[in-house]
């Protein structure tokens, strides 16, 4: 028999609203049993788009993670592994596999009174980032590295083709082309041109 699926729901996912007032939640996790002092873990996060992202707007997100988090030099992450508010960097940094991109920054193993200082330090960081800007040597470092990645796709004991079904997925589940992701030359070399002629590609980005 011919299935009919002119009934079946959309499965459609609708993109959320981006906010421009924070909120914060707060949740319990279980810790080793006689641990007198448990610590926390303090995030910040941002949903960083609405609609759908063009390709060089992706890819400009890659390089500007490289830049903020890319090594231990970059700004964002040693700010936070010198501030000794807590015991090891926690948060995923970029996260691509939704529909809409997020950022997460944060500590983990921070101790209760710090836990407000830890937004306060990854704010402030950006709003640093934003003043000062990124130096040519940085920004021409970050590209590099997302240029060799890319083309290297070095996926280490993993089969490649797994690997590369993994990166396709998420633009396949919300029906997009999938292999734009392997198009990634053109948008990189642009960004290249912007930055290197003195634009703010990547603090406005950040800003």
């Amino acid at each position: 028999k011919e299935y009919n699926r002119t009934n079946t729901a959309s499965t459609n996912v609708k993109t959320q609203k981006i906010v421009s007032r924070p909120s914060s939640a707060e949740y319990t996790y279980p810790v080793t049993a006689g641990i007198s002092n448990p610590t926390h873990i303090a995030t910040v996060s941002w949903v960083l788009h609405e609609k759908p992202l063009s390709r060089a707007e992706s890819m400009k997100l890659d390089v500007l993670e490289e830049l903020k988090i890319g090594s231990d030099n970059s700004q964002l992450l040693k700010t936070h592994l010198d501030s000794q508010l807590g015991e090891a960097i926690a948060g995923r940094g970029l996260e691509t596999g939704l529909i809409q991109s997020s950022f997460t920054m944060g500590l983990k193993g921070v101790g209760e009174k710090n836990v407000s200082e830890v937004e306060r330090l990854v704010l402030e960081t950006l709003r640093d980032v934003v003043e000062e800007g990124f130096t040519l040597d940085a920004i021409e470092s970050a590209l590099n590295s997302v240029d060799f990645e890319w083309r290297e796709f070095n996926t280490e004991s993993y089969p490649k083709g797994l690997i590369m079904m993994i990166y396709f997925l998420p633009a396949w589940n919300y029906d997009r082309d999938s292999t734009e992701l392997l198009h990634f030359e053109e948008a990189l070399d642009t960004l290249r041109k912007q930055a290197l002629s003195g634009k703010r590609v990547f603090e406005d980005a950040v800003g």
